[in-house]
Order: structure tokens, then sequence, then C-alpha cells
């Protein structure tokens, strides 16, 4: 099982070092909507997903000696995959307010047209007499 996973999870880190890769390179071009600091999160995340697929990789070949050393090494992977999840959520959160508060802009910007066309109106076309 270990000489199959290994090449599967090398395939897997390596897709997730490319979309990282053109998350950044569309960041700094400016084509991308995050903030600085969702970029850092996203490359945090993405660096504890590689670094979880390498302890997988390296994981399930090494011969442990003991259960306790068993214990602790997968017990480390474990927390880097719950660290890799609580900041993915905390990004989608933030890409969430974000499109929470530009919709909101976006209603603003709306009603003030609809409201600016109502007065421009005459009033026997308003419903008015």
């Amino acid at each position: 099982m270990g000489f199959v996973l290994g090449p599967v999870l090398a395939v897997l880190g390596c897709a997730v070092l490319v979309v990282l890769v053109r998350e950044w390179t569309r960041y700094r071009r400016g084509e991308h909507v995050i903030s600085g600091r969702q970029m850092a999160v996203r490359a945090a995340t993405g660096a504890l997903l590689v670094g979880l697929l390498g302890m997988v990789a390296v994981g399930v070949r090494i011969g442990f000696q003991t259960f306790d050393a068993a214990m602790a090494y997968w017990g480390v992977a474990m927390s880097l995959a719950a660290l890799a999840i609580a900041s993915a959520i905390w990004d989608l959160g933030q890409v969430r307010r974000w499109a929470r508060r530009r919709r909101a802009e976006s209603y603003g910007r709306l009603s003030g047209h609809i409201r600016q066309l109502e007065r421009s109106r005459p009033s026997e076309q308003a419903g008015g007499k």
C-alpha cells in the first residue's frame, strides 16, 4: 500500500503547490479580490497541507518501534490536519464577509439609482395626480 500511496500523495502535493502558485500570481497581478492577510492564510494553509501530505507519505513507510512513538507521530499529523481545516474555515468566513459587504454596497447603489429615477419621473407616470 505504501508504494501506491507515496506517488499519489506526491501528485496531490504538487497539485496543491500548483494551485497555491496560481492563486499567488493572480493576487500579485491584482486579479484576485482577496486581501494580503487572506493570501497569507491561504499560503500557510497550503504549506500545512503539503507538510501533512509529506508526514502521511513518510508515516506509512516508517516502522515505529513503540506504540507511543506511533501515537505521537500521528497525533502531530492530526494536529496539522485540524489546523489546516480551521484555517480553511477562517478563510471561508473572510470571503463570505467580503461578499456580504460587497452585496450590501451594490444594493445601496442600486436603491440610490432607483430613488433617483423615481424622483425624475413625471408625477402622472409615477401614479400621482
